[in-house]
């Protein structure tokens, strides 16, 4: 086969990973702003809208910065669901890889395919790892398509015109779908600024390149936010949001850490390959260093900007692999041709499982069963029309979205309308506060929907002015006391914490939870009843187990999935998974499900594993540990002979005044090595026995 035939297999391959890449489960909990917002954009014919979810202290009229992406998302969703926005996604997902294949194979006519081959492999993080239900999917194909066109500009002096006439087009595009459409006109910038300086001193005008600038820069600027997008861009990256959403935090070193990140290793490399490959050249290639150097400053920003400011590097990168490779290959020829073939071949690897273990399964379709509190729906649909409810974070979009303004969530601003301002920061605090019931007050909140294993929800349920009505699945609904709608007060069923029964099982609670299972969908009903056949000793419904694994396709597994998993796979015998999800419990300061395991596993012979999710607690918690769990870690650490861990934990319990710790005091008193620990355990062994 001739390279030139290779290199067109490898780019319909290359496209082929991409839209691959792309069928995946949908866990972006904006796209429901997005088709929300697209909604109100058809509605209103315009890009100016009244805020459509928001309760109405939040709301007014603003403009939907991403109003085109949005427009099409809720198009594609309303008339082919899930299915046709992951045919949209996949479509991307091929043209942002065949685009990066292209930029890596056309800004050197030198470039050959083993350091390109490698390169992509490097590159790859970057081009499939932020294919998601986001428009930022759409201005990274455009920023790749912006390399091509100013590579074309800058060899075809011919085609200027056309070619500046489709980087505008591209702005214009661009500054309708993403708020990063101004990084088009630096890109630019840097393409031309050569020209500009050899006219300048010249004493002459480069009107080609200035026009070209100040195209691209006014259509940047045609968004639905006008010139205020640069307003917009600068709060966007130093607001508030910047101190709660990880994303969009400076990289640290842990970003650039190869055992533990991804991209921040990918986006190493790539700069080292081009930085290397141009000093080994002993050449500047002074238009890619630019587009390098405004890659850096694009990563520095936040941790999302990592992806594009890697495609920034490409034309450098495939430059200095090529500069490398051409030496190395005088050297070693064909061994070095297969060391190069399986490096790039372990990275592809290495890149595929960070990329499963993140965003798999890849070949599903669709929002994760039981991802959001849906059965919730009719209940606030009953509420009066406008009702403010309070909704948990990742439950407000999809509820705001499939209410249609019935009644308005509380936004915690992850919608674009109300994103950088104040309320971001509101949100948050009302969900921690220990007393939220001033700012309730202050939206005029008449339902909540919150996670069972939130402070919030604990406190709702303790405070007399709100009712549990409807448990929906790992979520809870409550409204105020008073209020018509909504239903009965549960009371024999618990709306929070890992319990489903206030008491025992009993006749009211069974009553209660036939009233509960008629108003929830079927997974989320089967949730529920599972929940309560393990706290009741009932036997288990066969089709938990089947929902249970396609719910833990959301990555990361959702908090309120794995103590339920665990609770079935003790029931069931399986206990090797139990102990896995217990233990990462654990380390999380969460004790859920210990109880349960702890007697499956003595009952096996296997007391000795309990010592990871014991000890996993007792790191993490520190003087919080509860006294049973220092007692029984120490009581499996006396069983591994560790004498001088059970001596700690079990003195630490005696002090909190646990009597569990008794037998594994008065073992350490006849097996310690030193007089003065054997005297002390002793002691703290009498002292409890004499209580």
């Amino acid at each position: 086969m001739s390279e030139q035939s290779t290199r067109r297999l490898l780019g319909w391959i290359v496209g082929a990973l991409g839209a691959l890449s792309a069928i995946k489960p949908m866990r972006e909990s904006d796209l429901f702003w997005h088709l929300a917002l697209g909604r109100a954009v058809l509605r209103a014919g315009r890009r100016v809208v009244p805020e459509p979810m928001s309760v109405a202290a939040l709301g007014d009229t603003r403009a939907v910065p991403e109003w085109l992406w949005d427009l099409a998302c809720y198009g594609l969703w309303n008339h082919g669901g899930a299915l046709s926005l992951t045919l949209l996604l996949a479509l991307l997902g091929g043209l942002i890889t065949s685009l990066g294949w292209r930029v890596l194979r056309g800004h050197d006519p030198a470039v050959s395919l083993p350091p390109s081959a490698l390169t992509l492999a490097l590159a790859l993080p970057a081009l499939v790892g932020r294919v998601r239900e986001r428009p930022e999917v759409v201005a990274l194909a455009l920023l790749l398509a912006s390399l091509l066109l100013l590579r074309r500009w800058g060899a075809s002096p011919e085609h200027r015109p056309r070619t500046g006439l489709a980087l505008v087009a591209v702005g214009l595009l661009w500054a309708q779908v993403h708020g990063t459409a101004p990084l088009l006109a630096p890109m630019v910038l840097v393409s031309v600024a050569p020209s500009l300086l050899a006219h300048l001193r010249r004493r002459s005008l480069d009107r080609a390149s200035l026009s070209l600038l100040a195209g691209v820069t006014a259509a940047c600027l045609t968004g639905a936010q006008g010139p205020g997008a640069l307003l917009a861009l600068r709060a966007h990256s130093r607001g508030d949001a910047v101190a709660h959403l990880a994303d969009m935090h400076r990289p640290l070193w842990e970003s650039f850490d190869p055992t533990a990140a991804v991209m921040g290793p990918a986006f190493v490399a790539l700069l080292l390959l081009g930085l290397g490959g141009m000093l080994h050249a002993g050449r500047c290639w002074p238009r890619r260093l630019g587009w390098a150097a405004l890659g850096c400053l694009l990563a520095s920003t936040a941790v999302r900007g990592l992806a594009p400011g890697a495609l920034l590097l490409l034309p450098l990168a495939a430059s200095g692999s090529t500069a490398l490779w051409t030496s190395l290959h005088a050297r070693s020829g064909r061994r070095a041709t297969f060391a190069l073939a399986a490096l790039s071949l372990c990275l592809l690897a290495r890149g595929a499982v960070w990329f499963e273990s993140r965003q798999g399964p890849i070949g599903e379709i669709g929002v994760p069963a039981l991802s959001q509190p849906m059965g919730a729906v009719p209940t606030l649909r009953s509420l009066p029309a406008g009702s403010a409810v309070f909704a948990s974070m990742d439950a407000s979009a999809a509820l705001g979205f499939a209410l249609d303004g019935r009644a308005r969530t509380l936004v915690d601003s992850r919608t674009p309308m109300h994103f950088d301002d104040l309320q971001f920061a509101m949100s948050r605090d009302l969900q921690r506060a220990v007393d939220p019931s001033a700012a309730l007050q202050r939206y005029g909140v008449r339902a909540a929907v919150v996670e069972r294993d939130s402070a919030l929800c604990a406190w709702l349920d303790g405070d007399a002015r709100w009712r549990p009505v409807q448990l929906a699945g790992a979520w809870s609904v409550f409204v105020r006391e008073g209020e018509a709608a909504g239903g009965p007060r549960i009371t024999a069923l618990s709306p929070c914490g890992p319990r489903w029964l206030r008491g025992q099982c009993s006749p009211e609670a069974s009553a209660e939870l036939a009233a509960q299972l008629t108003r929830l969908p079927r997974d989320e009903a089967l949730m529920v009843r599972t929940s309560v056949a393990l706290a009741c000793g009932a036997p288990l419904d066969p089709a938990i187990s089947p929902l249970l694994s396609a719910a833990s396709a959301t990555r990361p597994l959702p908090s309120w999935l794995r103590p339920l998993r665990a609770r079935v796979a003790v029931r069931q015998g399986r206990l090797d998974e139990a102990l896995e999800d217990v233990t990462a419990l654990c380390a999380e300061g969460r004790l859920d499900a210990l109880a349960e395991l702890a007697p499956a596993l003595q009952g096996q012979g296997r007391t000795a594993d309990l010592r990871a999710p014991l000890a996993a607690a007792a790191e993490v918690m520190d003087d919080a540990t509860p006294a049973g769990v220092r007692a029984d870690l120490a009581s499996v650490l006396a069983t591994l002979g560790d004498v001088e861990g059970a001596r700690f934990h079990a003195t630490r319990a005696a002090a909190l005044g646990s009597e569990r710790a008794a037998p594994v005091l008065r073992w350490v008193a006849r097996r310690h090595p030193d007089a003065r620990a054997r005297a002390d355990a002793d002691a703290w062994a009498r002292s409890l026995s004499e209580r």
